[in-house]
Parts: C-alpha cells; sequence; structure tokens
C-alpha cells in the first residue's frame, strides 16, 4: 500500500511538472510556479523540480517587477506597490524592488494626505461665498 501511494506522489509530481512546463513555454509563469511549487512538495529531492521552481520564481519576479514599473510610471501607485510586493514575494532578496515599493508607498501616503479635488472645490465655493 505505501509503494502504492509513492507511485501516485510520483505521477502526480510528474504531472504537475509537465503543466508547469507548458506553462512557462506560455509565458504564463505565475501558474509555472503554482505548478513547480506543487511539484516539489510532492517530490522534494527531485533537484530537477527545484531548480525549475527557482527559475519560475525569477521569471514570474522580473514579469512582476516589469509590470510594477508600468504602473508607476503611469502612477497607479496601488497597482504599482501590489506588483512590488508579489516581486518580494516571489524574490524576497530583490533590494531594488523593496526600494521602489517604498517609493510606491511613499506616493500612496502624499496622495491620501492631500485634499481631493471635490474637497478644493468645496474650500473654493466656501471662500468665494465669503467674499463680497
Amino acid at each position: 500500500m505505501a509503494v502504492g501511494l509513492l507511485a501516485s506522489a510520483g505521477c502526480a509530481a510528474q504531472k504537475a511538472f509537465n503543466t508547469a512546463q507548458q506553462e512557462a513555454h506560455r509565458d504564463n509563469w505565475d501558474q509555472a510556479v503554482l505548478q513547480y511549487s506543487k511539484a516539489s512538495a510532492l517530490d522534494p529531492g527531485n533537484e530537477a523540480y527545484n531548480i525549475a521552481l527557482t527559475r519560475a520564481k525569477l521569471k514570474a519576479s522580473a514579469q512582476h517587477f516589469e509590470k510594477a514599473k508600468r504602473y508607476a510610471k503611469s502612477a497607479q501607485w496601488d497597482l504599482a506597490a501590489a506588483e512590488y510586493q508579489q516581486t518580494l514575494l516571489l524574490c524576497p532578496g530583490n533590494q531594488h524592488a523593496a526600494d521602489e515599493l517604498d517609493k510606491a508607498l511613499i506616493m500612496i501616503r502624499r496622495r491620501d494626505e492631500l485634499p481631493s479635488d471635490i474637497e478644493r472645490m468645496k474650500e473654493q465655493a466656501q471662500k468665494d461665498m465669503l467674499s463680497p
């Protein structure tokens, strides 16, 4: 019975690995990471799975970093911050992404501290009503 379970786990790991390979060929790195992670969890001693997982994490991290830069360039700070965070989840040692995340968070705080356009218009309307 134990042999059957091991064979089943090995089969499931190979299936996850094959699915991950297909996703990687499509440049769908997030899905590849999920499938490589599954394969690696089912067969932790398989170096091919572990190496492929590391490679997929780097590729997925790079995709999220590029997406974050595009969002930051267009001042979409919330989206940029989310993508930088995803980058860091996949590649925790990426200091450049950490620095860029800090910048995005500063921009979010600045934006949130400023009065909104509607608040400024209300203030201006009140000033206009009070002036002779």
